[in-house]
């Protein structure tokens, strides 16, 4: 049973710097008006908290700091399956991986049917509230992203 077209989930921990991103741009996608389907969540740390609206969203879209090697700042567009587990492991920072949580959402009701992570770069993940300068210069091109890839996945 499908109760949203796409949920967008805001991962990281805000009292870690660069980490805080994928809360950082869910907030921002908060501040918007988006057509009934779409839901945006804060998942932080507790992602298995957000598994009933995982496992009944057609398309899933997460926001993350993501280290890929690259430099501070960088954004990543993930939709590969095996990338994204390689880039998470089996567990990660936040305790249960997007990965694991796809799966047993997929195991329960056959959904979501796609997953895209919007990644960035971090230069710091340490105590501190403040985000990195490159990845502050990479929040409104995140969002702005996430935000056309929403519209793609609700207007019929």
């Amino acid at each position: 049973m499908i109760k949203y077209d796409v949920l967008v989930l805001g991962l990281g921990n805000i009292l870690m710097s660069d980490d805080g991103l994928g809360i950082r741009v869910v907030e921002k996608l908060k501040e918007k008006k988006w057509p009934s389907g779409a839901l945006i969540l804060e998942a932080g740390t507790a992602l298995i908290s957000c598994l009933a609206e995982i496992s009944h969203s057609r398309h899933a879209i997460a926001v993350d700091a993501v280290r890929a090697g690259g430099i501070s700042g960088t954004i990543y567009r993930l939709t590969d399956e095996e990338l994204i587990r390689s880039a998470y492991g089996e567990q990660d920072g936040h305790g249960f991986s997007l990965p694991a949580a796809i799966e047993l959402a997929r195991s329960l009701t056959g959904f979501p049917d796609s997953l895209v992570i919007y990644g960035v770069e971090p230069q710091d993940v340490k105590p501190g509230l403040l985000i990195s300068p490159p990845v502050e210069r990479a929040l409104p091109v995140v969002t702005g992203a996430i935000t056309e890839e929403i519209f793609k996945l609700t207007i019929k």
